[in-house]
């Protein structure tokens, strides 16, 4: 359970992935009641560093006031990289970043 953000050019949706492999993420955003654009990166935030991931949308559902996204990595993620977040996130003494900024969308 890592939390994260799915970014695409019009808006900012936070959640957490739920599944990670190789290929995809799994990715639930509590309280989201709108889609997400197909193509995205996901920024993932396991204490206080940050990976982004470009990837694609290949499914979404709505289910209890929740939207779940399924997002195709564009480039696979190497199981070193998975274990090592995983490992991150699930440290006792792990810190978190005090506050999130929303990036500001130029173009």
């Amino acid at each position: 359970k890592i939390p994260c953000e799915i970014m695409s050019r019009d808006e900012v949706v936070s959640g957490v992935t739920e599944d990670m492999s190789e290929t995809g993420l799994l990715i639930r955003c509590p309280g989201v009641d709108r889609t997400v654009a197909e193509r995205c990166v996901v920024r993932l935030t396991p204490g206080v560093d940050l990976f982004t991931v470009r990837g694609r949308v290949v499914w979404r559902t709505a289910r209890n006031g929740e939207l779940y996204v399924g997002i195709l990595c564009e480039e696979h993620l190497s199981r070193f990289l998975i274990t090592w977040i995983e490992f991150v996130q699930s440290a006792p003494n792990r810190r978190r970043p005090m506050a999130y900024s929303e990036p500001t969308l130029t173009g």
